[in-house]
C-alpha cells in the first residue's frame, strides 16, 4: 500500500449513523457503522476492500426481507464481493441499496452483522458512503 493510501486509511473516520426505521407496524433501531479496511489488486485493478457493520439495538429481531439501506457512493461495489448475506445494488446515479439475500438469516436484537465488499479505491472522504437511511416494508 502507497504511503499516501496508508495515510488515508488512517485518516478517514468510520461513518456511523443510527437509523431508525418505522412503519405503522413496526420500528427497528440500528446502527450502520462502515469502515475502510484495506487496499487489493484483483484482476489487475486496484480496489479497495470496506465493510458496513449492522448492529440491532432493538428488542425485535430485524427479519430476513423486507427491508433495504439506501446510501450514496461515488464507486460501483464490484458485483459478487459482498459477504455477509446480502448484495449492494445500484439504484441510479451515485445512489446505492444494501439488500438481504436469501443467505441472510435476519438479525437477532444485540446482534451485528459484517458486510465487506470490495469497490473502487477511496482516496478521499469524499468517496466514503454518506446519507444512508433505511426503508421497511
Amino acid at each position: 500500500m502507497s504511503p499516501m493510501l496508508r495515510n488515508l486509511r488512517l485518516a478517514l473516520p468510520a461513518l456511523v449513523l443510527a437509523l431508525t426505521a418505522s412503519t405503522a407496524t413496526a420500528q427497528t433501531a440500528l446502527t450502520l457503522r462502515w469502515e475502510l479496511e484495506y487496499d487489493v489488486v484483483r484482476d489487475g485493478a486496484m480496489r479497495s476492500r470496506a465493510g458496513f457493520t449492522l448492529t440491532n439495538h432493538d428488542t425485535k429481531p430485524l427479519g430476513p426481507t423486507g427491508w433495504a439501506i439506501y446510501f450514496n457512493a461515488m464507486d460501483a461495489v464490484v458485483p459478487g464481493s459482498v459477504t455477509g448475506g446480502c448484495a449492494i445494488e445500484n439504484v441510479l446515479g451515485d445512489l446505492h441499496r444494501l439488500v438481504p439475500t436469501a443467505g441472510f438469516q435476519g438479525l437477532a436484537p444485540a446482534d451485528s452483522v459484517r458486510m465487506a465488499y470490495l469497490a473502487g479505491v477511496v482516496t478521499n472522504v469524499s468517496l466514503a458512503p454518506q446519507g444512508p437511511s433505511i426503508g421497511v416494508g
